[in-house]
C-alpha cells in the first residue's frame, strides 16, 4: 500500500504505524520517504539527534594546547579545540558580531580572529577583543563568548550534545571506561547564527 499524497510527515507516520502492526510473514521495508524526506529529517534532528550525544572527533586530532579543527554537524559550524588550560572544548564556529566563521580547517593557535571585523576569541571561546566597541553603551565583553556545547570524552572519542540530556547518562558512564582527558560539562543550546552581540557601529 503506497502513501496517500498529503502532509509528508503525517504520511510517513501513518505508513510506519501500519508496518508496525504487520506480522512477521507480512513484514516489509520502510517507505522511501522515511530516508529521503527533508521534513521528516527536520523532526529527527529536533527530537532525536539534537538530544543525543554525537561523536565529533578524536583527541588524537588535537593533542597540544591550541590545536583545533572545524566541523559541521546537523548544519551547525563547530570548532573543536584544546584550550590553553588543556581542556577539550566544542564551540560554535560563528562570530557573535556578524555571524562570520571564526576559523577554518585545522591548526594550532593562541586565539581565533574573525576576518570580518577582527573580533578575537581565546581558545576557551571567551571574547578577548572587539574593535570599535569600547564606546558602545552596555556592551558586555564577557557576555559575547562563543557558545559552548557540552563535551565528554570516552576512549579518546569526543562527544557533544546540543540539548541538556534528560538523564545523567553520558559517554563513559554505566561501566564504560572514561578517558583521563579533561572535558567541559556546561550545557548550551544555539542555532546558526548565534545571537548577535553589539549594535550599530563604525563597522558594518
Amino acid at each position: 500500500m503506497g502513501m496517500a499524497r498529503g502532509n509528508p510527515v503525517d504520511d510517513i507516520r501513518a505508513e510506519l504505524s501500519e508496518i508496525a502492526g504487520l506480522d512477521q510473514d507480512s513484514a516489509r521495508t520502510m517507505p522511501p520517504a522515511f530516508y529521503t524526506s527533508p521534513e521528516f529529517l527536520e523532526i529527527e534532528q529536533e527530537h532525536l539527534l539534537r538530544r543525543q550525544w554525537l561523536c565529533v572527533g578524536h583527541t588524537g586530532e588535537i593533542p597540544q594546547p591550541g590545536d583545533f579543527f572545524t566541523a559541521e554537524l546537523l548544519g551547525e559550524p563547530l570548532l573543536v579545540v584544546r584550550d590553553q588550560e588543556n581542556k577539550v572544548r566544542v564551540l560554535s564556529n560563528v562570530c557573535r558580531h556578524r555571524g562570520n566563521l571564526v576559523a577554518e580547517g585545522k591548526g594550532n593557535t593562541k586565539r581565533f580572529m574573525c576576518q570580518y571585523h577582527a573580533w578575537t576569541y581565546r581558545t576557551d571561546g571567551s571574547l578577548l577583543r572587539a574593535p570599535y566597541m569600547e564606546d558602545v553603551k552596555n556592551f558586555d565583553l564577557k557576555g559575547c563568548a562563543l557558545p559552548r556545547l557540552a563535551c565528554e570524552i570516552w576512549n579518546h572519542f569526543i562527544s557533544s550534545i546540543w540539548m541538556p540530556p534528560r538523564s545523567h547518562w553520558r559517554p563513559g558512564s554505566k561501566g564504560c571506561r572514561p578517558s583521563s582527558e579533561t572535558t567541559t560539562t556546561s550545557y548550551a543550546t544555539f542555532s546558526t547564527p548565534a545571537k548577535m552581540c553589539g549594535g550599530r557601529t563604525g563597522n558594518a
